[in-house]
């Protein structure tokens, strides 16, 4: 009997981030003004998210299709996201 191949199942969760942390990471690797251009074409639903979201979150397929369009690595975006999490927290105690 044939069966599919099961796709391995990862351990990571989905990053979620935060607003300002999410766009200051799209603002630190030079993508922050194509990304509001193409949101501001796609409008609807999409410019209402990004206008209004209080957090990201990595495997939103709305995140996944604004990425695609634009070559954008999510993981990428998410991971500096962290990094801009991690300096502004930094610089409270500082």
């Amino acid at each position: 009997m044939f069966s599919a191949p099961v796709a391995p199942v990862s351990s990571r969760s989905p990053h979620e981030a935060l607003r300002a942390d999410f766009r200051g990471a799209l603002l630190n690797l030079g993508r922050l003004a194509a990304v509001q251009a193409a949101v501001t074409v796609v409008g609807g639903l999409v410019e209402i998210m990004w206008d209004d979201a209080t957090s990201f979150i990595e495997d939103d397929p709305t995140i996944a299709s604004v990425a695609d369009q634009l070559s954008i690595d999510v993981t990428a975006v998410f991971d500096e996201a962290e990094n801009v999490r991690a300096v502004r927290a930094s610089s409270l105690v500082s």
